[in-house]
């Protein structure tokens, strides 16, 4: 990773801890691990339910166990931190799945649910294929900074002796996203991290013109081919390192600009600045020298 794109990231990660405190954590896949080792996908969506269940009781009664709410609370602030990282993570097992034909994919899916004890339960078929899809689309509907406050929110209506019916209907969206949320990290996990071993895995055997419902089509080297002349005319314009001393003159206008509070949408921003740096170097580092 460039100078430039490790500089975006250490912004990005000043920037959203002084919007909100949350912990930021490097590699999401180590703390899934420590999370799903300290408690089952089972324990935890009970977990989830019941909080949920005491912010629309109508029985308020004094609360016996603040401690234990305080670290649910923590330990979900910490999912979604970790979920919200997962976006920016190589895809490895389910990037091979994706290319299998779906008769591969049905197998893959039938013999992971034979094996493991524990499976998501809420996720379509589409969604079990691809769980990292399920989380860029939670993060779609809402920011990252708004799951912390909604958190928030049912932290505070646990916790006090009266309960608010505002944003109800946002609680229950929130609550159905972080179930998914919950099944689709746990999944990732296991497929990552090679706990689940099958007899074939998706890469172990190509796809066949004969095979039916396959879509055969051009490969991903071909359609990177075909852009390099786009790309040379690119470079033949502008040079990658007065590309990426611009883009940080903008950066810090950006910031600059919103110093006083950053726009909703900071997040998104911020990140797709990240990766056009990081894309931009390695143009710089490994391309350049290829068309001189």
């Amino acid at each position: 990773m460039g100078k430039i794109a490790k500089s975006a990231k250490r912004l990005l990660n000043k920037v959203v801890n002084k919007s909100y405190v949350y912990d930021f954590m490097d590699d999401p896949h180590e703390f899934l691990q420590t999370f799903f080792n300290f408690t089952t996908l089972e324990e935890y969506l009970e977990t989830l339910k019941n909080w949920h269940k005491l912010m629309y009781s109508d029985k308020i009664e004094p609360v016996t166990n603040p401690a234990n709410i305080l670290f649910d609370h923590k330990m979900t602030c910490n999912l979604v931190n970790a979920a919200w990282l997962l976006q920016f993570q190589e895809q490895t097992v389910v990037g091979e799945l994706l290319k299998c034909s779906p008769v591969d994919q049905e197998r893959y899916l039938n013999e992971e649910r034979a094996q493991l004890k524990t499976y998501p339960k809420g996720l379509t078929k589409e969604e079990l294929l691809d769980p990292y899809h399920v989380v860029k689309n939670s993060f779609s509907t809402f920011s990252l900074k708004e799951y912390h406050q909604y958190l928030y929110h049912w932290l505070n209506e646990s916790l006090s002796t009266c309960r608010s019916t505002d944003g109800q209907r946002s609680n229950k969206k929130i609550y159905r996203n972080l179930r998914k949320l919950a099944g689709s990290c746990w999944l990732i996990l296991q497929r990552e991290s090679g706990n689940i071993t099958l007899t074939a895995k998706p890469h172990d055997r190509p796809i066949f013109k004969e095979e039916k419902n396959t879509v055969i089509g051009e490969t991903p080297e071909e359609k990177v081919l075909k852009l390099l002349p786009n790309l040379k005319r690119f470079m033949d314009a502008i040079s990658p390192l007065r590309l990426n001393i611009s883009l940080r003159k903008m950066l810090v206008d950006y910031l600059l600009y919103n110093i006083n509070g950053l726009p909703t949408d900071a997040e998104n921003v911020l990140s797709d600045f990240y990766w056009l740096t990081d894309f931009v170097d390695e143009i710089q580092e490994n391309l350049v020298t290829t068309f001189e």
